[in-house]
């Protein structure tokens, strides 16, 4: 558990100090961080869940649509399934062996 504290709070750091990443895409990033160190037992969120819990960052459809196709473009996040959708980071993006 120490460990994936760690590693989030290293994630964090990371997130914060990257210059091309706007507020939302970081929220939402942090968001599926926290899905990819902690839930084992998942594939990723869904949109509702990153609307959720994205302490009104991400707070609209317009939003969240808009995050995810520029995250996508970076290729910084993939789509894991469809229906419903449900997304995850992409571990490549950020230097992490999968």
């Amino acid at each position: 558990m120490k460990e994936k504290k760690a590693q989030l709070a290293h994630i964090e750091e990371t997130l914060t100090e990257n210059d091309e990443l706007d507020i939302k895409e970081k929220a939402m990033l942090y968001l599926l961080f926290q899905e990819y160190v902690y839930g084992e037992f998942s594939e990723g969120l869904t949109k509702k869940e990153i609307i959720q819990f994205s302490n009104k960052k991400i707070a609209t459809d317009y939003y969240f649509n808009k995050v995810k196709d520029s995250l996508l473009a970076k290729k910084a996040i993939k789509i894991t399934k469809q229906k419903p959708m449900e997304l995850t980071i992409e571990a490549a993006y950020f230097g992490i062996a999968n």
